[in-house]
């Protein structure tokens, strides 16, 4: 800011005389009527008086002593025993060193037990050493109020559906615990048994209890506590119909696995990963791993489905205080690359209401095609679902196909023991687009080439293709699905089809249209779950046309095969690959065909004998 301008100063007025005061007239003042009055002290003069000395600065008295704070536990409250004995209306209390006998100890008396209801009993007695002779002052203590009386008693609440509680409040140094009595048939008290408490409190059966003893262990740095307590009536409900049995079972975790596959799990398992919400003020969330069943697309009816449940029991206890995810990441197993693309899905969230399912697919050319997403919100900019149950939309894939699925569920509070499924169902009026290179109207889908001598894809296996005429030695490969053994059905399970239109064309020669013998061979396929497969005796069918030779070796423990007829197999006691073969023979009308094996293990009942004709 700017100064302010300066304000001249005004010069100092003059001084101004004033005029003399007029005087005053007096005024002439009647005679007195009293007599003069004689001074009393002496006419003071005029001389100033001396300074005072300065007073000297006093302290203040001393203050009276405090008085000594009153006992929390006055002796008086608890009177000495005479000869052991107490008097009426009140109980005795032994106080004696712990871990020895009773030569030193000390007996005084409290009031007993109190009744504060019918169904309602109270006591208290305080420990205090100053009360205690020498010998037990801060020393542990067994501190007991014996075989006090109820009030009224025997008590029982009446009925077979009631018990009896007693909670005592004591702090941290004191342990309690109790001895209950009934009247035996001479009028004695005969110890009931007890179950041990848990927190301070003791549950006593309905039947009748004349008396009890108080028990405290009590440390030496417990002076002047109390040990208080109630002895109330617990009233049982009445008798509640079964609760269900969990619908959800408990999930194996990574950390179980004993042989795990290739995501950390056992078998044909996939990981999920769940995690609760870090709460506003800390960041506290906890994360938790399961083993889970995969998604699967079947071919035969064109449905994808996965499906997902949890239970607060079978998780930490934060997840049963929190909201929490459970995402499931690169969805693959099974058939999921094997969806056909380019067509509409009807798709399915099926959800409890309040439960949000988000889904993301990637597709197989990431570079030139954007995500598929289809959940509640729209973070991925797909389909929104709107929320409910069971709510369908339609869903279209990009023409190559997706490679996986992201699938995440948000779970709010108190959402236990339940599910939530994704299922997607190929749209039946629509015309389903053939898998290139093969022509419309067939039904073989090509294999999908090797690339480097290796299969890219989890679930298939490498496979030879070889000329069998004479003077032909030309080979490729291909890579087709690998066998299972299905862990539900019981079953070895292995097919796959050809088609000559499929195979390269130097691979087929001159004249690349005539059909020419060939045969495809897996060797040393590690199936899906072949560990589990049991040994011994099985029974093996070979489902294919009749000019097609197909055969089948095991190997693990030992090597068994090569099995060539449907009929009775023996597997090996541990089955870890399998070698296949198929023959095809060179007819056109055997082209464009498939072929399947299915073992089931044994053992199996006799044949009966034929009937007699």
């Amino acid at each position: 800011p700017s100064p302010s301008p300066e304000v001249p100063q005004s010069p100092p007025f003059p001084p101004f005389p004033l005029p003399p005061s007029p005087p005053v007239p007096s005024v002439p003042q009647p005679p007195s009527l009293l007599p003069p009055l004689k001074p009393s002290y002496p006419p003071l003069t005029p001389d100033p008086l001396p300074m005072s000395p300065p007073l000297p600065i006093l302290s203040p008295p001393p203050l009276a002593p405090s008085p000594p704070p009153v006992a929390p536990c006055p002796c008086n409250t608890m009177p000495e025993a005479d000869n052991g004995m107490c008097g009426s209306g009140m109980a005795l209390v032994r106080f004696g060193l712990a871990g020895s006998g009773h030569e030193q100890d000390h007996i005084r008396c409290f009031s007993g037990l109190s009744t504060q209801s019918p169904d309602v009993l109270s006591f208290f007695f305080c420990i205090s050493y100053s009360c205690l002779p020498p010998v037990l002052q801060g020393k542990p203590l067994n501190v007991t109020a014996e075989e006090v009386v109820i009030p009224n008693g025997p008590i029982s609440f009446e009925g077979n559906k009631t018990a009896t509680l007693i909670t005592f409040f004591v702090p941290s140094c004191i342990i309690p615990s109790i001895t209950t009595y009934k009247l035996g048939d001479g009028k004695e008290l005969v110890p009931l048994s007890s179950k041990p408490g848990q927190n301070g409190v003791f549950k006593i059966s309905s039947q009748g209890m004349a008396a009890l003893s108080l028990h405290a262990q009590v440390e030496p740095d417990c002076d002047n506590k109390y040990v208080a307590g109630l002895l109330t009536a617990a009233y049982a409900q009445e008798d509640q119909p079964p609760v269900p049995t969990s619908s959800c079972p408990c999930w194996a975790t990574p950390q179980d696995a004993v042989d795990p596959n290739e995501n950390g799990c056992d078998g044909i398992k996939i990981p999920v990963t769940l995690e609760t919400v870090p709460s506003w003020d800390t960041d506290d969330g906890v994360s938790f791993r399961q083993c889970i069943d995969p998604a699967n697309f079947d071919f035969f009816t064109g449905r994808m489905a996965f499906s997902y449940c949890w239970r607060y029991h079978c998780l930490p206890s934060e997840f049963s205080r929190s909201e929490f995810t459970a995402t499931i990441s690169g969805v693959r197993e099974f058939n999921i690359p094997r969806m056909p693309g380019g067509i509409i899905y009807n798709t399915t969230l099926q959800a409890t209401p309040g439960v949000r399912i988000d889904v993301v697919g990637h597709p197989k050319d990431q570079k030139n095609t954007s995500l598929v997403a289809f959940s509640h919100d729209n973070n991925h900019g797909g389909v929104v679902y709107k929320g409910g149950d069971w709510v369908t939309m339609n869903i279209s894939l990009p023409e190559q196909g997706l490679d996986s699925f992201d699938i995440r569920y948000t779970v709010p509070i108190g959402f236990d023991d339940l599910s939530a499924a994704v299922v997607m169902e190929i749209r039946p009026d629509q015309e389903l687009p053939a898998q290139p290179p093969a022509p419309p109207g067939t039904i073989c889908r090509c294999p999908d080439p090797a690339v480097d001598g290796q299969c890219v894809d989890g679930n298939t296996a490498l496979a030879t293709f070889s000329r069998l005429d004479d003077g032909s030695s030309a080979t490729t490969q291909l890579c087709l699905l690998k066998p299972s053994y299905n862990l539900f059905t019981k079953a070895f399970v292995f097919s796959t089809c050809w088609r000559w239109g499929c195979l390269d064309r130097a691979f087929r020669g001159t004249d690349p249209d005539k059909i020419k013998p060939y045969r495809i061979r897996m060797q040393g396929v590690e199936g899906l779950n072949l560990r589990f497969m049991p040994g011994g005796q099985a029974s093996m069918e070979l489902l294919k046309p009749p000019e097609v030779g197909i055969s089948l070796s095991a190997s693990g423990s030992s090597q068994e095969g090569p099995f060539d007829e449907s009929g009775f197999i023996v597997l090996p006691s541990s089955t870890t690959t399998v070698d296949i073969s198929i023959d095809i023979a060179p007819y056109p009308w055997y082209d464009n065909n498939n072929a399947a094996i299915i073992i089931t293990p044994g053992p199996f009942p006799p044949t009966p004998p034929t009937a007699p004709i």
